[in-house]
């Protein structure tokens, strides 16, 4: 007589689809719900309250409707289940590569800075940059047709008018137009322009008859400052290639160097 016993086992190969992708593993008859969700979130990182598990063929043999908690993984009498993973994945926010800057966390210095930055950017390809008369390329739509005030002190041509001006220069030879372009300073003030020198940044500067020295950058005075000694005018300006010393100037019985 022969006696043939069969192994039975508590383990169901379970295949998981979710999204795009397939994923094997198996469900044990004796354990819990959760513990099932807790395989599942081990693989692809659904956690468990947003997983949805649905077992293919509802109530024949699995479960009906998505998994619960309580379910008894006892009462599977599919030999193999093909379960749908509905639910999206825990994903981490990544860091910024750099933290956020806003401009009202920096100092002067570092707005200066950040303005130098974008001025130089901007000047890659611009045309006919002169300084005293011309705004960085970024601010140049200014939107006029005609001469108009910039400021107190400032009136001219509009910027994208004076920039063509410049560039049909570069293109071609062309004599003087005798236009007036721009007109910096107060023409009803009583004080003569002795000398003029352009530093090597382009600022423009200016010698007066009554003693001031005028600085002139982007279509703004930038600075008016006194010369200083006896009374009298500045006779002239010399500009300075040097690292601390942008300039130098005579007048009132005195030289004057100025730093940069």
């Amino acid at each position: 007589m022969t006696t043939t016993t069969t192994a039975t086992t508590s383990l169901i190969p379970v295949t998981l689809k979710w999204s795009k992708q397939t994923f094997q593993l198996e469900i044990d008859k004796n354990e819990s719900a959760i513990q099932f969700k807790e395989k599942v979130a081990a693989l692809t990182g659904v956690p468990l309250e947003r997983q949805k598990l649905l077992a293919a063929g509802g109530g024949k043999g699995g479960w009906k409707g998505p998994l619960r908690d309580d379910f008894n993984a006892g009462e599977i009498t599919k030999p193999k289940l093909v379960v749908t993973l509905i639910g999206s994945a825990d994903v981490l926010a990544k860091p910024p590569a750099q933290q956020q800057t806003f401009l009202e966390d920096l100092s002067p210095e570092q707005l200066a800075a950040d303005e130098q930055t974008r001025l130089a950017e901007a000047m890659v390809g611009a045309e006919g940059m002169i300084v005293a008369l011309q705004q960085p390329p970024h601010l140049r739509n200014d939107g006029k047709q005609e001469v108009y005030k910039y400021n107190r002190v400032v009136t001219g041509l509009p910027q994208r008018q004076i920039e063509d001006m410049l560039r049909k220069r570069q293109d071609r030879e062309s004599s003087l137009t005798g236009e007036v372009v721009m007109t910096l300073g107060l023409e009803l003030r009583r004080a003569y322009v002795n000398d003029l020198a352009v530093l090597e940044d382009g600022t423009c500067v200016t010698a007066l008859d009554d003693g001031h020295v005028q600085l002139w950058k982007h279509t703004a005075l930038g600075h008016d400052i006194v010369h200083g000694g006896n009374e009298g005018g500045v006779d002239s300006i010399v500009a300075l290639k040097h690292p601390q010393i942008a300039f130098c100037t005579g007048g009132r019985g005195c030289v004057r160097f100025w730093t940069a």
